[in-house]
C-alpha cells in the first residue's frame, strides 16, 4: 500500500497494485477498502481516460480479469458508460468506453453482462465487438452462444425498436460466426428482427432468410405466423412489401408451400392487397396460384372475376385490374381454352368504343396470354374491327387474330406448313 501511494504516476502504481488485487479476497476488510479505494473511483468515472488506460494496461490481463470477479467492480463498470457520455458527449463516448473495454480479456467482459449500460444502445454496441475478440482467443463456440443468448435475453428481446442497434451488432456477428448460431438462437434473433422489420424490409428480411437457415420447418412455420400477426394483421405501413417477401419465400420452400393454411392466409392478404398496392400485389398472387388447393382457387378466381367487373363499371384504372389479370394468365389452364361467362362480359366491354387505346389494348394482349382456342362473338367483333387500324392498338388485335387461327389450325396442317 505504501509503495502504490508513493507512486503518483498510473503506470508506476500497477506493479504495486497488481497483487493487492490479486490478493484482494485474502486480504483483512479494511485492507480490501483501502485498495479498492485505490482505484475504484478512477474506474466508475474515468475523468483522465488515459490514466486509467496506463493503469489497466500496466495491470496486464490477469489483474483485469480478477477485477471483473468483484460486484462492485461490475457496478463501477457499469456506471463508467454514463460519466464517460456526460464528459465526452455520446459521440465520442463509445471510443473511449473500448479502449477501456480492450485492457480486459474477452471471457470475464462476456461473463459480466451487468457492466453494459442497458439505458446506452450505444454501449450495448460494444459486446458485439467483445464478442469478436473472443473468437478470435478461441473463445469455445458454446460458450459464446450461450453468452449471446443471454445479451439478447437480457437486453433485446422485447426492446428490439429501442437498441436495434445492438441488435444488427449481434446480426453481424452472427454471418461472420456461423457456428454462434443455434436453432434457439437464431429463433430469439428472429424474434427480434420481426420486431423491427418494418424500418428496413429489404435488411430484416435478408436477416430472417438468413436465421431461417437455421430453423426447422416448425419454427420456419412460427416465424411465418409471427410476421402476419405483427405485421400483416395490423396492416403496419410496409406490409405490401412485407407480404410481397413472404410469398417468395414461402413458395421457395417446399414444406411451407404445402400448409394450406399459410398458403390461403397470404392469399387472402394478396387479395386484399390488390385493393391498394396492385402491382406488388399481382407479383404475390401468381407466386402463390400453383399451392392454392383447387376448391379455394375456384372461389379465389369467382372473386376475381367480380372485382374486374366492378372496377370496369366504377371506369378502371389499368393499374388497378392488373394483378386480376396476371392471376387469371396463371391460372388460364383452369379455362380449359375458353373464357368464363364473368371474364368475356368484362373483355368485352372493355373493348367498347368508350375504353381508352390503352385499355383496349390491355385486354388484346391478356386474351393472347390466355392461349384462348376460341372466343365469343361478343369479342370476335370488336377485335375484328380493331384488326383493321393502324398502330400499336391495331397490332396487338392482328396478333391475338394470328395466334387463334394458328391454334386452329388442324395439328397435320400446322405441321406440313
Amino acid at each position: 500500500m505504501e509503495q502504490v501511494n508513493a507512486h503518483a504516476p498510473f503506470p508506476e502504481k500497477a506493479a504495486w497494485l497488481a497483487p493487492l488485487i490479486l490478493l484482494h479476497g485474502a486480504l483483512p476488510s479494511d485492507l480490501r477498502s483501502a485498495v479498492d479505494a485505490l482505484y475504484r473511483g478512477l474506474l466508475a468515472d474515468p475523468a483522465d481516460v488515459n490514466s486509467l488506460w496506463q493503469l489497466l494496461t500496466g495491470l496486464g490481463p490477469v489483474v483485469c480479469a480478477s477485477i471483473l470477479t468483484m460486484p462492485d467492480n461490475i457496478k463501477a463498470m457499469h456506471d463508467q458508460a454514463a460519466r464517460l457520455e456526460a464528459r465526452f458527449t455520446a459521440a465520442q463516448a463509445p471510443a473511449h468506453r473500448e479502449r477501456i473495454l480492450d485492457c480486459f480479456p474477452p471471457e470475464p467482459l462476456l461473463k459480466n453482462l451487468g457492466l453494459f449500460d442497458e439505458e446506452r444502445t450505444w454501449d450495448l454496441v460494444l459486446f458485439s465487438k467483445v464478442l469478436a475478440r473472443g473468437k478470435k482467443d478461441n473463445i469455445a463456440s458454446e460458450t459464446l452462444r450461450n453468452r449471446t443468448a443471454e445479451f439478447i435475453a437480457q437486453f433485446v428481446s422485447g426492446k428490439s425498436s429501442v437498441h436495434i442497434d445492438a441488435l444488427d451488432g449481434v446480426l453481424a456477428a452472427s454471418k461472420d460466426f456461423p457456428e454462434l448460431l443455434d436453432e434457439q438462437l437464431a429463433r430469439a434473433l428472429a424474434q427480434c428482427c420481426v420486431g423491427v422489420v418494418g424500418t428496413n424490409v429489404e435488411k430484416y428480411i435478408a436477416d430472417l432468410r438468413f436465421l431461417g437457415t437455421r430453423l426447422s420447418t416448425e419454427n420456419r412455420l412460427w416465424l411465418a405466423n409471427e410476421l402476419i400477426n405483427s405485421i400483416l394483421k395490423p396492416r403496419q405501413p410496409q406490409w405490401v412489401q412485407v407480404l410481397q417477401k413472404m410469398t417468395e419465400d414461402v413458395t421457395a420452400d417446399q414444406a411451407l408451400s404445402m400448409d394450406k393454411l399459410l398458403v390461403e392466409n397470404l392469399n387472402d392478404y394478396a387479395f386484399e392487397a390488390a385493393r391498394v398496392s396492385p402491382h406488388e400485389a399481382a407479383t404475390s398472387l401468381t407466386n402463390l396460384f400453383p399451392h392454392l388447393p383447387a376448391d379455394y382457387l375456384q372461389r379465389k378466381l369467382d372473386e376475381a372475376q367480380d372485382r374486374v367487373l366492378a372496377l370496369e363499371a366504377a371506369g378502371p384504372s389499368v393499374s388497378k385490374i392488373e394483378p386480376y389479370l396476371a392471376l387469371f394468365t396463371a391460372a388460364r389452364s383452369h379455362f380449359g381454352g375458353t373464357l368464363p361467362e364473368k371474364l368475356q362480359t368484362f373483355c368485352s366491354r372493355m373493348l367498347g368504343t368508350a375504353k381508352t387505346d390503352e385499355e383496349k389494348k390491355t385486354i388484346l394482349d391478356f386474351l393472347n396470354s390466355l392461349e384462348l382456342t376460341q372466343l365469343s362473338p361478343t369479342i370476335q367483333e370488336p377485335v375484328a374491327e380493331l384488326a383493321s387500324a393502324a398502330g400499336a392498338l391495331g397490332d396487338a388485335a392482328r396478333i391475338l387474330q394470328g395466334s387463334m387461327n394458328a391454334r386452329d389450325e388442324p395439328p397435320a396442317t400446322r405441321d406440313q406448313d
